[in-house]
């Protein structure tokens, strides 16, 4: 059946949390508003991991610290505050293209 890393690769280590009515899969990102079967605080935990894990690859040896979170497609179950990043903690760049805001998203 299709799914969604057959779209978006970058989730194809996320175990399917979720089938539609037409067998489609979805992993925790991509999963339907209400449908991921996890907390709005854990789903968020997972975002700010793949962030973090981003911005610890852009500062190895070696690296020329330009890789790109890839959060493509994300559906967020609700609000969602970047704030904790700041110029002497900024985000790395980040793909949001086809991206669902379910609520706020503060990057203040």
């Amino acid at each position: 059946m299709p799914a969604c890393k057959d779209k978006y690769e970058w989730c194809e280590d996320e175990p399917f949390v979720y089938k539609d009515g037409e067998g489609i899969e979805y992993c925790v990102f991509h999963a339907p508003r209400g449908n991921k079967g996890i907390s709005v605080e854990k789903f968020n935990g997972k975002v700010f991991r793949k962030i973090s894990d981003v911005i610890q690859d852009n500062r190895l040896p070696g690296s020329k610290g330009n890789q790109i979170c890839n959060l493509s497609g994300t559906i967020f179950e609700d609000d969602i505050g970047f704030n904790v990043y700041n110029k002497d903690n900024p985000l790395p760049r980040i793909n949001f293209s086809e991206t669902t805001f379910s609520g706020e998203a503060d990057f203040s």
